[in-house]
This record gives structure tokens, C-alpha cells and sequence, in this order.
């Protein structure tokens, strides 16, 4: 198994829990992987510090993991519930996402990942579990020397 890793530039354009329009451009790395397998890793700035992202991607299953703060998780297969919980300051917060949209495109260092997805968020001292649907899409193209 050979792995290619090379420098990209990464736009994400999305939505948060309020509905507005979120977007982030950030530099990182492609990481190809066997057939049509890759891995993206870029730095965000968190409330607290920096976030390490990972993006890994096999076909059309999109695993996010987030390193920093309280660590999170989340996997996107179209059609296919995925429930988390996570141990935080506040107490235990539990996750449930349903993505109704997963499409994955790479071709060389050039890509496209885009996600819409039903999430529902809720606490022991939050019971609601009202799902808002949120759009991510990720975008990624070689840096310029």
C-alpha cells in the first residue's frame, strides 16, 4: 500500500445549528490511499485552542474526527443513522446524525466532499431532540508555490 501526501488548499462552506452560512479556508494535507480511499487533515481555531480535523474517506463513507477540547467523531453513509455520546465538562452530550446526502469526488489532488445530514443534539439538562438538517461541503485543490 503506497501513500501519496501532498500540501492542498481547502475551502468548507456550510451551516450551523442556527441555520447561517458558515465558511473556513484553511491549508492541509492529502493524504491518497489505495483506490479511492484519502485522508484530509487541516488545523481549525477552536473556542478553546486548535482543532486537529481529519477527513477520512473511503468511497461514500466520510469519517470526521476532531482532536482538541473534548475529541468528537461522527460518521456520514448515506441513509445510515450514526448515535455518539461524549463525556463533557457539562456532563454527557449524545449525538444521533442521519445523512441523507454523502457524495464524495477526487481526482488527484482535486476534490469534493459534500454532506446534508438530519443531527439532533441533546443533554441531560437539554432533553430536546429537535433535528435541524446542516450542509458541509469541503472542497480541496493543490496549494500554488
Amino acid at each position: 500500500m503506497e501513500k501519496a501526501e501532498s500540501a492542498v488548499m481547502i475551502t468548507m462552506t456550510g451551516t450551523n445549528e442556527a441555520g447561517d452560512e458558515i465558511s473556513l479556508c484553511t491549508g492541509g494535507t492529502l493524504e491518497a490511499r489505495d483506490g479511492d480511499s484519502f485522508r484530509l487533515q487541516f488545523e481549525e481555531m477552536g473556542e478553546t485552542g486548535p482543532i486537529l480535523t481529519f477527513v477520512d474517506c473511503e468511497g461514500q463513507h466520510v469519517t470526521i474526527t476532531r482532536a482538541g477540547g473534548i475529541g468528537t467523531a461522527m460518521s456520514f453513509r448515506q441513509g445510515n443513522p450514526y448515535e455518539s455520546q461524549y463525556d463533557t465538562p457539562a456532563g454527557m452530550l449524545f449525538l444521533r446524525i442521519y445523512p441523507t446526502e454523502v457524495l464524495v469526488r477526487r481526482r488527484g489532488s482535486r476534490g469534493h466532499v459534500r454532506l446534508v445530514y438530519q443531527i439532533s443534539i441533546w443533554s441531560q439538562f437539554s432533553p430536546s431532540q429537535d433535528a435541524s438538517l446542516r450542509r458541509l461541503e469541503l472542497r480541496f485543490r493543490p496549494c500554488r508555490s
